[in-house]
């Protein structure tokens, strides 16, 4: 038994038909000027975060005789591997590192702190520390007040942070 007669509903809708529905809209551009300007600003963001990854990884040296600053800086224990005297073998193997051996072998005493100044602008081992690397290098016995430490650390801190390499 049938509730409805035939046909049931409105019959000024029977007779049409759904329409289907558009494809999706393609986020890629479909102009050839538009997909070459993508394309070239995708190499450029590719370009900068392969230069920035570089960057990072040629700097580690820096983190790396940071950390190692921060540890001679807050050992007081005697039984810290590393002690105030290799303040200078820090700094020197950093700059090694960083500008190689050709200029940095021959310099010693006065010259190399006056070296190190022009590398950096905001440290001046000439007027803060004249003389304390020297002695800390090639004098095991010598003492350094409190002051005079943390005069050296502040300065080598500082030429570690913002020293210019060569292909900066």
């Amino acid at each position: 038994m049938r509730l409805f007669p035939e046909p049931w509903g409105n019959y000024l809708v029977l007779d049409i038909i759904e329409t289907s529905q558009p494809d999706a809209i393609s986020w890629w551009p479909t102009t050839i000027g538009w997909q070459l300007l993508f394309i070239i600003i995708l190499l450029l963001a590719f370009k900068r975060i392969y230069f920035a990854i570089k960057h990072y990884q040629e700097d580690a040296y820096r983190r790396d005789a940071l950390k190692c600053l921060f540890e001679i800086k807050h050992s007081r224990s005697q039984h810290s591997y590393l002690t105030h005297n290799q303040l200078p073998a820090l700094l020197r193997a950093s700059a090694l590192h960083a500008f190689g051996r050709n200029d940095i072998t021959q310099l010693s005493g006065k010259d190399w702190e006056e070296w190190l100044d022009q590398q950096c602008e905001q440290s001046n081992f000439k007027k803060n520390c004249s003389g304390i690397l020297h002695q800390l290098s090639y004098n095991p016995g010598f003492e350094i007040s409190p002051e005079q430490l943390n005069s050296v650390i502040n300065e080598i801190s500082l030429w570690l942070k913002f020293h210019r390499r060569l292909n900066d």
